[in-house]
């Protein structure tokens, strides 16, 4: 019953955070001409990881399976930064919502990337979780994954946009536009850097 008050305590868990960086911006524009426009920008941003990645938890495989990955969340894993810069120029067409067509460099540096690593189990790992270290063991062909801050990562990219209204070349096709889009990114980073979802070349039109 004493160790029951001492560890069961209603809504007894406490955790705090704080990011307390600078994040500057800077944005400029110049008409080079009435219909071409120069932009230039940079930041510093922040992300933060998702709570599914920090919040405390533990899977652990059921040793009559084949699975042989002891699953860990990170509750000190931290935000990466990243410092951004690019510039653009548009062009617009007769009108401004006639249409315009633009091309955009840019580039991320990014610090503290997360990534997944999966490391041998060591007893006072296991023991700190309440893990049995024999049956756990590296031994026994085991691994821990759980993710880290992984290093520096480098994103660099070329954007080229259009769109028109299709009622300023012929009156017929009054209210009806054409768009089209291609993305194309070069992506440079640690090996244990986690970049899932990452597209390399991204198109669109319509």
């Amino acid at each position: 019953m004493q160790a029951v008050q001492l560890t069961s305590l209603r809504r007894g868990a406490r955790a705090e955070k704080s990011y307390g960086e600078f994040f500057p911006s800077f944005n400029a524009a110049y008409n080079f001409t009435d219909r071409l426009l120069g932009r230039v920008f940079s930041a510093r941003s922040i992300a933060r990881p998702e709570f599914s990645n920090i919040l405390p938890s533990l899977s652990l495989p059921d040793p009559a399976s084949t699975s042989r990955v002891i699953a860990l969340t990170n509750p000190d894993l931290k935000p990466w930064t990243a410092d951004s810069y690019g510039l653009s120029l548009e062009y617009y067409f007769d009108e401004p919502s006639s249409g315009v067509l633009s091309a955009r460099a840019y580039r991320r540096d990014i610090s503290n990337f997360w990534g997944v690593v999966q490391i041998p189990p060591t007893a006072a790992l296991l023991n700190a979780y309440g893990i049995d270290p024999v049956t756990y063991s590296a031994a026994a062909g085991y691994l821990i994954s759980t993710r880290l801050n992984g290093g520096d990562a480098k994103i660099t990219g070329l954007e080229f946009d259009y769109r028109q209204s299709l009622g300023s070349l012929v009156p017929w096709a009054k209210g009806v536009s054409a768009f089209g889009n291609i993305t194309m990114q070069h992506l440079q980073g640690s090996q244990i850097a986690d970049f899932i979802g990452y597209v390399q070349k991204t198109i669109n039109f319509g």
